[in-house]
C-alpha cells in the first residue's frame, strides 16, 4: 500500500467518524431541543394560570373597591343628614337658650323694680 492509499484510508476513517460524530450530536441536539419544547410549554401553561389568577384577583380587589366607594357614599350622606339635624337642634338650642336669658333678664328687671 503506497501512501496515497493510506492517507485515503485515513481520510476515509475520518469522514466516518465525523459522520458518527455529526449522527450524535444531531440526536443530542434533537432531544435537548424536544426538553426545551416540553420546559418552554410547562412554562407558557404556568404563565397563563399566573396570569389568569392575577387577573381575577384583580377583579375582586375591583369589585372590593367600587363596593367601598358605595359603602363611603352612603355613609357620606348619613352623616351630611346627621350634621343638618345637629345643627338644627343646635340653632334650635340656642333660640331656646337666648328666650331663656330674655325671660332671666325680665324676671330680673320685675324683681329690682319690686325692690325699689
Amino acid at each position: 500500500m503506497n501512501s496515497e492509499d493510506k492517507l485515503y484510508d485515513l481520510l476515509e476513517k475520518i469522514y466516518f467518524e465525523l459522520q458518527d460524530t455529526k449522527k450524535d450530536l444531531k440526536g443530542d441536539i434533537d432531544s435537548i431541543r424536544t426538553e426545551l419544547k416540553g420546559d418552554i410549554s410547562s412554562v407558557r401553561t404556568e404563565l397563563n394560570d399566573f396570569r389568569e389568577e392575577t387577573n381575577n384577583r384583580f377583579n375582586k380587589l375591583e369589585e372590593k373597591l367600587d363596593l367601598m366607594e358605595a359603602n363611603n357614599a352612603d355613609r357620606h350622606i348619613t352623616i351630611d343628614s346627621d350634621l343638618k339635624k345637629v345643627k338644627t337642634d343646635l340653632s334650635r338650642i340656642e333660640i331656646a337658650t337666648a328666650d331663656n336669658w330674655s325671660d332671666i333678664a325680665r324676671l330680673k328687671a320685675v324683681k329690682r323694680i319690686e325692690i325699689k
